[in-house]
């Protein structure tokens, strides 16, 4: 399968999520970054601002500036 077309079956797939699973997904996804050793080390992070079904990613850029991380 071609690259484009197993991102389009991703994306497909991850706009049928329903809201509660794609919460729990955001939640636990949070948790790992936050908990890594890898943020925990990191002076500057850089992220970008999710869009429509993607990963939520607000959470994250709030938390790291509350944490005194550049981003």
């Amino acid at each position: 399968m071609e690259k484009i077309k197993i991102r389009e079956e991703v994306i497909k797939k991850r706009n049928y999520l329903s809201l509660e699973v794609k919460k729990n997904y955001d939640e636990l996804i949070f948790k790992q970054l936050i908990e890594s050793n890898i943020y925990k080390k990191a002076k500057k992070i850089f992220t970008y601002v999710s869009f429509g079904s993607e990963i939520d990613t607000i959470k994250f850029i709030n938390h790291a500036l509350n944490d005194n991380k550049k981003i």
